[in-house]
């Protein structure tokens, strides 16, 4: 629950130009529950340590939190505001996979215990079907970014895929408010 409220005091403040005392408490807990997991991993064995759910979310929370802690390094750094802001969004991701491992203390539940067995499958799940889209969207990508040579970039073709993959309604895509023409 600590991380909880430091993940939020830190992307509420946003400081652009010093290192908050929140933010480095974050560091330090982020630091600590790494240092937990990587003492598991060698405890109980790759095999063993890997046969547990949650163990998928806790390596998730690690490996966001050292990508913020990375890239916020490189803008504070460098002085490049548009860096320490990618480091605040790859913050923000971490909610992702933070919220849903702090609420698996609902597993001592009896009615949430039942439903956790279920979140297992769907999470599975939910990577095969990702997976084979992935393999089909480069396929696509492939294909019609060899066609369109000359017409379309590489860049442009993957953009037009994407908007084509998640349903291409023109609100969700468009990047300014003031691009959307009303009929």
């Amino acid at each position: 629950m600590g991380l909880l409220v430091l993940y939020y005091i830190v992307l509420v403040q946003r400081s652009f130009h010093h290192v908050t005392a929140a933010e480095v408490l974050l560091y330090v807990w982020l630091a600590s529950f790494g240092y937990n997991e990587l003492s598991e991993f060698w405890d109980a064995g790759a095999a063993f340590y890997l046969s547990d759910f949650w163990t998928l979310w806790d390596v998730g929370i690690v490996a966001i939190g050292i990508a913020f802690l990375v890239c916020r390094t490189i803008g504070l750094s460098t002085g490049n505001n548009t860096t320490i802001d990618t480091s605040f969004d790859i913050l923000s991701m971490e909610a992702l996979v933070l919220i849903p491992r702090l609420c698996s203390l609902l597993s001592l539940h009896p009615y949430f215990g039942t439903l956790l067995p279920c979140l297992k499958e769907m999470t599975k799940d939910f990577v095969k079907f990702l997976s084979l889209v992935v393999i089909l969207y480069l396929g696509f990508l492939t294909t019609f970014s060899l066609l369109a040579r000359g017409h379309f970039s590489f860049r442009q073709m993957s953009w037009i895929l994407i908007k084509v993959f998640f349903g291409s309604s023109y609100l969700g895509f468009v990047s300014r408010r003031w691009e959307i023409e009303m009929p």
